[in-house]
């Protein structure tokens, strides 16, 4: 027997080589150096393979003693063997093949950013093509201490629920169907020991980085053994000498709670978003022109609305729907991507001079991937359409996608896109994706064909950013985002749904890559009324835009949104580099706090967002140094009916042992308000 182990922040992992098979010996908290776990393999069941084949192992095969989810399904169900493994400090890589050598497997385990990155690929060395109906991304049996899996779903408007699942005897199986990974809830999973919080308790995080279907499946044997497998589901035929590589999953292991998953996830993206040149310097506060107009826009209206927002400390100004030739309502001119000749006589050259001349950068709402049914594009070509030949052209939102993998297609929409950049002053595009991919035999190609487009077009226009968006949060992977400035995680603005899916989605994405606009009053989706205190507050831990329209606001609403986006100003170098914890409070009340890289300051929200408030909720915070001292304020307005004292507006003394241990009393009396809060550490 022989073990490799890896580290990964604050992570082991340990794998072992015993009869041809990977098997998994330890993962969890940092082993000390040098040390390796005593593990030794099970012992083999009474009436089960001698070799012991029936247990779980990595990429385990059916049809060789082993009666559960395979990790690779290919012609004959190849029983792989671990033929040879090489590894360093950061990386591990094992090569596993069949008996005759026909099909190779490497896996590779690279310890990133406090992540475990789990890639694999596929080698046909036969004579004829292979089909691969099913090769997992990761296939990794799970500690014994696993207990719970947190699972993440959603529709439109309604974006990363949050299920947990005790496990049992069985299997817990996840796919998506759509050809958008955000909705299918394939691409993130958590697991834990069923007592994790915040602070403590065992835990392990996952996602599949892919913008498309995904498939997750978390099986539990008799035996009591488990195991978690995340892919691509779809058959692909891999011609001799090909090789297939499937996209990554990642992997992050904590022993003292959720914090620390969060940390390695927000800095393994960081850092690659960084390394590709990805959303970075300040992020701009945004205004989105959608909900203030809809359809209803013209040169006057536009230079009316950016006149407005750039008086409330908006810095870049988007032009979302309804700005191109024909455009009056979502049922035509998808395609016909050149400025409406009525509303923008002299093209949008005057708006964008406009916006520029207020000091604000200009973005604008593109859907390339679509074309309407009514629109001269669609006429002209009606076999650029995707689709199936022996089946008609269903439509989703009155629109059909366009088969980008054909290169005269893909051709066309980038030079479409290529040349609207050079015409126009533009920095920055909405890039939508307002339909499922359908009819197709098998929807990778289209997302494969989509990244594509998008790296071709970064390569020639790197000034401009890129903003991922698919019916709100279709599209809300690392992929993308190691792609796009940011995503829009939701067209739902009501700030109490807004605080569950930034909650939720926290956990992996950072807080500079989540676009949270403060909307109007009641929403225009579910009709709620809030305080723009509360609207505003509640959008604080994301990148802050204004979705509403600032000439319908009372004066004291447009003061107080201009207040709070000066507030995320002063805040959002903390946000873009610092670590966010989640606070955890009493019933009804929530919190964020994001401590800056330092240590030196720290900013945050804590809210009461449900219930009838209660007259008090002391909460504890997170991620301070507890041998220091720190100048706590809590700014005004408040919003409570109860007053607090007027001392902590200038900012009370408090060690962090204290906040920590004790944390602070607040009269959240009133369901959803919110009070900020900042703290400056105390330099002795």
């Amino acid at each position: 027997m022989t073990c490799w182990r890896l580290d990964s922040g604050s992570a082991s992992l340990v794998l072992a080589g015993q009869n041809g098979r990977l098997a998994l010996a330890y993962l969890g908290a940092r082993l000390p150096k040098d040390v390796m776990p005593d593990w030794r393999p099970p012992p083999v069941p009474p009436n089960s393979p001698d070799d012991g084949a029936g247990a779980v192992t990595l990429w385990p095969a059916n049809g060789w003693g082993f009666g559960g989810e395979p990790g690779l399904t290919a012609d004959g169900h190849p029983d792989l063997r671990l033929v040879d493994a090489v590894g360093d400090a950061a990386s591990l890589r094992f090569h596993m093949s069949c008996k005759d050598s026909s099909l190779l497997l490497d896996v590779q385990v690279r310890a990133e950013q406090g992540l475990f990155v789990w890639q694999v690929r596929l080698t046909n060395n036969g004579t004829a093509p292979l089909r691969c109906d099913w090769l997992a991304s990761l296939a990794l049996p799970l500690p014994g201490w696993v207990t719970t899996a947190t699972l993440y779903g959603g529709r439109w408007a309604g974006e990363w629920h949050e299920t947990r699942v005790p496990l049992f005897e069985g299997s817990i199986v996840r796919q998506g169907r759509g050809g958008r990974g955000g909705f299918g809830g394939a691409g993130y999973v958590g697991l834990d020991d069923g007592q994790a919080s915040e602070t403590s308790g065992q835990c392990l995080a996952a996602h599949l980085a892919w913008p498309g279907d995904g498939r997750l499946c978390i099986e539990t044997r008799p035996d009591g053994t488990a195991q978690l497998q995340m892919g691509v589901p779809g058959a692909v035929m891999i011609a001799p000498a090909e090789k297939f590589m499937p996209p990554p999953v990642l992997l992050a292991m904590s022993g003292q709670g959720r914090a620390p998953i969060r940390a390695a996830f927000h800095g393994w993206l960081r850092a690659a978003r960084a390394a590709s040149g990805v959303g970075q310097g300040p992020r701009p506060v945004h205004l989105n022109s959608w909900e203030a107009m809809y359809f209803a826009m013209d040169e006057a209206r536009l230079k009316a609305l950016a006149t407005s927002a750039a008086a409330l400390g908006v810095e870049r100004f988007v032009v979302d729907d309804g700005w191109f030739q024909g455009r009056t309502d979502d049922r035509r001119a998808l395609g016909d991507w050149a400025p409406d000749s009525v509303r923008f006589p002299a093209g949008l050259g005057p708006v964008i001079a406009h916006v520029r001349g207020l000091g604000m950068g200009f973005g604008l709402w593109v859907e390339p991937e679509m074309v309407s049914p009514d629109s001269d594009l669609a006429r002209a070509h009606p076999d650029w359409v995707l689709g199936l030949a022996s089946r008609s052209q269903p439509t989703q939102r009155q629109q059909w996608m366009l088969y980008l993998t054909r290169p005269e297609i893909s051709d066309h929409v980038f030079n479409m896109l290529d040349n609207l950049l050079m015409d126009n002053n533009i920095d920055y595009l909405k890039w939508d994706c307002n339909r499922d991919i359908f009819p197709a035999a098998d929807s990778r190609a289209p997302v494969l064909a989509m990244l594509a487009l998008i790296d071709r077009l970064r390569a020639a226009h790197p000034h401009v950013e890129i903003e991922a968006c698919a019916s709100g949060g279709g599209r809300s992977d690392f992929a993308m985002m190691t792609r796009c400035a940011r995503l829009w995680p939701s067209d739902m603005t009501d700030p109490l749904v807004r605080w569950s899916i930034h909650d939720c989605m926290g956990l992996f994405l950072p807080p500079e890559v989540i676009g949270a606009h403060v909307g109007a009053s009641p929403n225009p989706i579910s009709g709620r009324r809030a305080s723009m205190l509360f609207r505003a507050r509640a959008m604080l831990a994301g990148h802050l835009g204004v979705e509403a329209d600032p000439a319908r606001m009372t004066d004291s609403d447009r003061a107080t949104l201009a207040s709070e986006i000066a507030r995320w100003k002063d805040w959002r170098a903390v946000l873009a580099t610092g670590a966010m914890h989640r606070l955890e409070a009493g019933e009804g009340a929530a919190g964020w706090l994001c401590v800056a890289s330092d240590g030196a300051t720290a900013v945050g929200i804590i809210a009461s967002i449900s219930g009838t408030g209660a007259l008090e909720q002391t909460v504890q915070l997170h991620g301070l140094s507890h041998d220091s001292s720190y100048v706590v304020t809590i700014p005004k307005p408040w919003p409570s009916r109860t007053p607090l004292h007027p001392d902590w507006a200038d900012g009370r003394t408090m060690t962090g042992a204290a906040l920590m241990a004790h944390g602070i009393a607040l009269p959240l009396a009133q369901p959803e308000s919110a009070f900020a809060i900042t703290l400056s550490r105390i330099i002795p």
